[in-house]
C-alpha cells in the first residue's frame, strides 16, 4: 500500500508540472505571436486550448487578476494570469503530492 501512495504521490505532481509547463508554454506562445492574433499551426492553437482551460476558468477572464492597460494590454495580461495560474499548478501537485505520499519510512526497512 505504501508503494502505491509514493507512485500515485509522484504521478501527481508530474501531472502538476505537466499543467504548469503547458500553461508557460502558452504564455510563450502568446508573447511570440500576440493574444489577438489567430495561429496558423494546429499544434499552437492546441497548446493555446489547452492552456485556456488549465487556467481554473477564473483567470479566463484577462481582467480577472491583473490589470496591465498600455500598448498589448491583452498579451501582458495573458502571460500574468498564465503565469500565476501554472504557479497554481506547481504549489497544489507539490501539496497534493506531500498530502498522499507515506510517512517517512526508517533506513532498512522496505516501501
Amino acid at each position: 500500500m505504501s508503494s502505491l501512495r509514493v507512485r500515485l504521490s509522484q504521478l501527481v505532481w508530474l501531472l502538476g508540472l505537466l499543467c504548469a509547463l503547458v500553461l508557460a508554454a502558452g504564455a510563450l506562445v502568446v508573447a511570440v505571436i500576440g493574444a489577438g492574433n489567430e495561429p496558423d499551426n494546429a499544434l499552437v492553437r492546441f497548446l493555446l486550448t489547452v492552456a485556456n482551460h488549465l487556467d481554473f476558468g477564473a483567470l479566463s477572464d484577462r481582467k480577472a487578476l491583473i490589470d496591465l492597460s498600455g500598448a498589448d494590454e491583452a498579451t501582458k495580461e495573458t502571460m500574468a494570469n498564465w503565469g500565476v495560474a501554472a504557479v497554481i499548478w506547481v504549489v497544489l501537485g507539490w501539496g497534493l503530492s506531500i498530502f498522499l505520499r507515506p510517512e517517512a519510512v526508517p533506513r532498512g526497512e522496505r516501501v
